[in-house]
């Protein structure tokens, strides 16, 4: 494994602010943070480790103001939401995708969620002052811009205060506006509005894949009007990011079941992380996996980790006495789950990176993998690849891995973390990236 990158030292007199005002809507509707702030949140674990400075902002629904954050927050354990200020956060209205009725009609929803799901919460007032642009800083918008219409007002307004002001927004991906993965009108609506606003406001984007890059130019002559695009591209780390440890606290039943599973396991195990969201493609996994069972018996598991309904993966799969479902384990039992996973599998028909390719592969697990979008540039040559919108390619690969003796083994041996970017890495280079934004 490399050693952290030395860091360059840049002296200058910009101030890089980064902005989590899209954790408000997670945190007020009693949610833990999703993987768009997990990269936030292991940025910012990164320049703390590396010394680096920055300052942490969000906009306070309750006085209308930015406030800085105190970087003790991003220390906490992320499995459970926290209350930034002691009051809580409230909810806010959402330009991009609400009407005023449809934000009433949300405010109630996040209000008796919070009150039936009673998630234990930190309350501790993190908030150190209002925030108070200059006119070198840059403010590097890393998470789900389309959360935070309150930013993006204020970073226009900043700009023209302050003609030295730089606005960096970070872009994931471009789902949302392709229909043949993804199905949500409403969310394309609200990342076509955002994508349209951060074309007018946006000094620079950062892509975390050339995928994505491409995916944005394709689409700018629609939504950047006549602007030249400024882009550039910093990947994704490949390192596992643990955003909390339980590992000293009470197990819920879940991470229990998961633990029992490992302790008590008798033969190897499949692992695949996500969601029967569209694009994920696990119903065509699920498919391809019963047909297996219905020719041979796989002397294998599959287990899926994600935010899953149980009874809609049995729905899916006829096959049920070895497929595993765990909704949300915490980080240490996920990293178990990884460590001792025979491979993983990512059906994915469509990705802005694809953290859980690079995860498997830091753990030193082949993953078998679609050949879509982005996911080539995380596995590289250390993954085997198939046609994700093929069921019967889906099903070459798994029984080539389970029946096959020398093919993963063929792949363990490409595994090379000198391919691989750690947490230290990405920390450096995205803020050399903002430093030298122009």
């Amino acid at each position: 494994m490399p050693s952290s990158p030395a860091v360059r030292r840049v002296s200058a007199s910009r101030r890089i602010v980064i902005d989590i005002t899209d954790w408000n809507r997670f945190l007020f509707a009693g949610k833990p943070i999703s993987g768009v702030h997990r990269i936030a949140l292991g940025l910012l674990r990164a320049w703390k480790e590396l010394g680096l400075p920055f300052v942490i902002i969000r906009h306070d629904p309750e006085t209308n103001r930015h406030r800085i954050i105190s970087h003790r927050f991003i220390e906490e354990d992320f499995s459970e939401p926290i209350y930034i200020g002691g009051e809580g956060i409230k909810y806010s209205y959402n330009k991009y995708v609400q009407r005023r009725t449809r934000y009433y009609t949300e405010l109630i929803k996040a209000r008796l969620l919070r009150f039936v799901k009673k998630k234990e919460t930190v309350h501790a007032d993190f908030i150190e002052g209002d925030y108070c642009p200059q006119a070198d800083d840059v403010l590097y918008f890393c998470g789900a811009g389309w959360d935070a219409p309150e930013t993006m007002e204020a970073a226009r307004k900043w700009k023209a205060r302050h003609p030295g002001f730089r606005f960096v927004v970070l872009l994931h991906d471009c789902i949302p506006l392709i229909k043949k993965v993804y199905r949500n009108r409403l969310g394309t609506r609200q990342f076509r509005r955002w994508l349209r606003d951060a074309a007018g406001s946006a000094d620079e984007f950062i892509c975390i894949s050339d995928s994505t890059k491409s995916d944005l130019m394709r689409y700018w002559p629609r939504y950047g009007g006549q602007s030249a695009l400024r882009c550039k591209v910093v990947t994704n780390p490949h390192e596992f990011l643990a955003v909390s440890d339980r590992r000293h606290q009470p197990m819920p039943d879940e991470a229990s079941s998961a633990e029992q599973f490992l302790a008590h396991r008798n033969r190897r195990y499949l692992l695949t992380v996500g969601t029967l969201s569209s694009h994920k493609n696990l119903e065509r996994l699920l498919s391809a996996w019963a047909a297996l069972n219905f020719f041979r018996d796989p002397e294998a598991d599959l287990v899926i980790v994600g935010d899953n309904d149980l009874q809609q993966v049995r729905s899916l799969s006829p096959i049920r006495r070895n497929v595993f479902v765990f909704r949300k384990p915490p980080d240490d039992i996920l990293e178990l789950l990884y460590s001792n996973a025979f491979c993983s599998i990512f059906p994915s028909l469509y990705e802005g990176w694809g953290l859980p390719v690079g995860e498997s592969l830091w753990f030193g697990k082949v993953c078998l993998c679609s050949d879509s979008s982005s996911i080539t540039e995380v596995g590289q040559d250390m993954c085997p690849y198939f046609n994700p919108y093929s069921t019967e390619e889906i099903l070459h690969a798994l029984t080539r891995t389970l029946f096959e003796k020398d093919y993963i083994p063929s792949y363990e041996k490409r595994i090379d973390r000198r391919k691989m970017k750690s947490w230290a890495m990405y920390g450096s280079e995205i803020h050399t990236t903002l430093l030298k934004t122009a």
